[in-house]
């Protein structure tokens, strides 16, 4: 069963009590559709604050209070899980970076040097061996897949996700290959296909609506 919006929702406030807590500097910079274009439970969570506001609602929320609370509801952006010294970010890790291969390597087996070199720039210097055998990773991966559905809170899957997103996003365009195995992680980790149907509209049609 697929990971409903709801239990997304219900998971930000655990989110960003996490976030409070681990104070990580963020070394990764976004891609600029993820940068403009939150992912779906955000944007959500921020629209349903937006109604209890004034904007919205008479004597609701004050404006400036809305947007002080939006504002912190998009830190929950930041790929903390990247640097976080935590067995939940190590394992999201583990599964970002198998999930990077198997992308890469979608097409013909050979790793794309534009996608590895942005699975590289996401995971730090020296993150990914020079002589790497796609095929050895890649068979790791329902391993990994699993650790990451049985031990990490939904919301943190789908941060794995939209980081595959930009690594397949590499050379500016993402094919059938590499979606049909973005979707295959989703699937299998149970964070809905939403989150990952706007980069094809992103590569096609652009996503601005």
């Amino acid at each position: 069963m697929r990971v409903s919006i709801a239990e997304f929702l219900a998971q930000v406030g655990d989110l960003r009590l996490e976030a409070e807590q681990q104070d990580i500097e963020v070394q990764a910079r976004r891609g600029d559709w993820f940068a403009t274009h939150p992912f779906s439970p955000l944007r959500l969570k921020a629209a349903e604050l937006c109604a209890a506001s004034e904007v919205m609602t008479d004597g609701g929320t004050p404006r400036a209070t809305l947007e002080s609370e939006v504002q912190e509801l998009m830190t929950l952006m930041d790929p903390s899980y990247l640097t976080a010294k935590t067995d939940t970010a190590e394992t999201m890790r583990r599964l970002l970076f198998a999930g990077g291969v198997a992308v890469a390597s979608a097409a013909d087996g050979t790793a794309a040097p534009e996608a590895m070199a942005e699975l590289e720039r996401l995971l730090g210097p020296g993150a990914v061996p020079p002589e790497l055998k796609p095929a050895v990773i890649v068979a790791d991966l329902p391993g990994r897949i699993e650790r990451v559905r049985a031990g990490v809170p939904p919301l943190r899957r789908a941060q794995v996700l939209r980081d595959l997103c930009v690594i397949a996003r590499a050379d500016g365009q993402v094919s059938e290959a590499e979606m049909a195995v973005i979707k295959d992680i989703a699937v299998r980790v149970e964070v809905d296909l939403e989150l990952v149907s706007c980069v094809v509209d992103a590569t096609s049609n652009g996503c601005g609506s």
